[in-house]
C-alpha cells in the first residue's frame, strides 16, 4: 500500500472516529422519557447528572462540544443556585409539534427565589428521534405563547 493510501486510510479512521453515533427513540413518548429523567434530576439539584443524561442521544454536539456544556453547566450550577435558590420542583410546561419530524418539550424548573425554562428540541431523522439541542435560562417570556 503506498504511503498516500495509508494517509487516506489514517484520516478516513480518524474522521470515522470523531462521528457521534447518539442513542436513538422509536418514538416521541421515549424522547419525553429522557427529558422526564433529565428533570427529575434537575429538580433534585443534581445538574451534573441530568446534563451527563443526554450525552448518548445528543446529536448536535461532538464529544469535545458536549464537554464545554458540561463543564459550563457545572461551574455555572453553585452561581445559580445562590441567584435562583434551590429547586422546589420542575414541570412540563408545553409540548409543541412542527410538522411531523420535530418537537419541542418546555419545562418550568421552580426554584425558592425565580425560575428557569428548560427547553428539549426532538427531531425525528429516518425512522428513529434524537435529542437535537437542549438548553436552559431565565427567559420564561418565552414559555407564552407569542
Amino acid at each position: 500500500m503506498s504511503l498516500a493510501c495509508r494517509l487516506c486510510f489514517f484520516v478516513v479512521l480518524l474522521a470515522a472516529h470523531s462521528i457521534s453515533f447518539a442513542e436513538t427513540f422509536g418514538d416521541r413518548a421515549e424522547a419525553k422519557q429522557l427529558a422526564d429523567r433529565v428533570m427529575l434530576k434537575v429538580a433534585a439539584d443534581k445538574m451534573e447528572e441530568a446534563v451527563r443524561l443526554t450525552q448518548p442521544f445528543y446529536t448536535s454536539a461532538t464529544e469535545s462540544e458536549f464537554n464545554v456544556i458540561l463543564e459550563g453547566a457545572k461551574e455555572k450550577h453553585p452561581g445559580m443556585l445562590a441567584d435562583c435558590g434551590k429547586t422546589v420542583d420542575v414541570e412540563l410546561i408545553r409540548e409543541d409539534k412542527a410538522g411531523e419530524n420535530l418537537f419541542r418539550l418546555t419545562y418550568l424548573q421552580r426554584c425558592e427565589k425565580r425560575p428557569m425554562r428548560w427547553v428539549f428540541y426532538f427531531y425525528r431523522a429516518k425512522d428513529r428521534w434524537t435529542l437535537y439541542w437542549f438548553f436552559w435560562d431565565e427567559d420564561i417570556t418565552q414559555i407564552f405563547p407569542q
